[in-house]
């Protein structure tokens, strides 16, 4: 998936890639993704979403708008906010706990590794350094995990209450 969004006036690009992380690995490998970002000095961010708290890509989209604008307005991205499926990986002190996280303990590790750009096509070189396995089949949300974790009340409307609490995290 290919899609792009402006934020205070700068355009970003997206590449998603639906992808399989060793979580055996995962600090080194986002060590690895930090090392990629600065040799790019801020030109791309690397945003891994883990795949089972994933409805559907226009909620990869939120997720992805949603905490590019907490990192530019330097509002620290937690676990109480719903946007907690995301990690930017531009401060190292962000890596250190992130494999004690439920999802990583579950063995979860499949993610929407999203990458986005300032320049309209991304350089191949960053794509192979990433050095992830690509999946080919197609992503089935797993609707119980969903719903128990967003605290869903109304079935019928998943994906609005999922933004729904998106948006009102921002305030």
């Amino acid at each position: 998936m290919k899609n792009s969004f402006s934020i205070f006036k700068k355009s970003y690009y997206i590449e998603n890639i639906y992808c399989s992380i060793d979580i055996n690995n995962i600090e080194k490998y986002l060590k690895r993704i930090e090392n990629i970002e600065k040799e790019q000095k801020g030109k791309i961010s690397v945003i891994l979403v883990p795949e089972p708290l994933v409805y559907n890509e226009n909620h990869i989209n939120w997720a992805i708008f949603n905490g590019k604008l907490r990192f530019l307005e330097k509002i620290n991205i937690s676990k109480n906010i719903f946007t907690e499926t995301l990690m930017i990986l531009s401060n190292t002190n962000q890596i250190k706990g992130i494999s004690k996280d439920w999802y990583i303990k579950k063995g979860k590790n499949n993610y929407f590794l999203n990458i986005l750009s300032q320049e309209k096509k991304i350089n191949k070189d960053v794509l192979k350094k990433l050095d992830v396995k690509k999946i080919t089949k197609k992503h089935t949300p797993k609707i119980k995990e969903i719903i128990n974790y967003y605290n869903i009340k109304n079935k019928k409307n998943i994906e609005e209450e999922i933004i729904e609490k998106m948006a009102l995290s921002l305030f």
